[in-house]
């Protein structure tokens, strides 16, 4: 591997807290971050997310899925999968607070929490409708 040209490499300190940030963050949030807190690229400009996404790749940093994914938390299909939904079932719980979603990239990509038992049973609300009607008795035609 060739040396980086002298002036050009990032600060280790700042690769830190790039790598620590990713626990928490998206590329884009953790430019905007390390931007508010005074930080510069080694050119003396602001970070961008792809400056970021840049570093985290070059330096071979674990992205934010694969940490989340370290953590236990399902894809979207997993969980449709496991809980027998579609995906505008799962987007409702979401929006509802049922489930809890964790984004991990800035096109908005999450993983979830497996879900505990307070999830809606599938077909509770549906209506039950009588196999007869009332007032009908059985029998032949009138």
């Amino acid at each position: 591997m060739l040396p980086l040209p002298r002036g050009r490499a990032t600060d280790p300190a700042i690769l830190q807290e790039i790598d620590e940030l990713l626990d928490q963050h998206t590329d884009k949030e953790i430019a905007a971050l390390l931007n508010q807190r005074g930080r510069c690229s080694f050119d003396g400009k602001p970070f961008t997310r792809l400056l970021v996404r840049g570093l985290r790749r070059s330096r071979t940093l674990e992205d934010r899925c694969s940490r989340l994914r370290a953590t236990g938390l399902l894809t979207r299909q997993e969980l449709m999968a496991q809980l027998g939904v579609s995906r505008r079932t799962l987007i409702e719980w979401r929006r509802r607070g049922l489930l809890r979603a964790y984004p991990y990239n800035d096109q908005g990509s999450c993983l979830y929490e497996p879900p505990d038992s307070t999830l809606p049973l599938k077909w509770k609300h549906k209506p039950c409708f009588p196999t007869t009607l009332p007032g009908a008795t059985s029998g032949g035609a009138v």
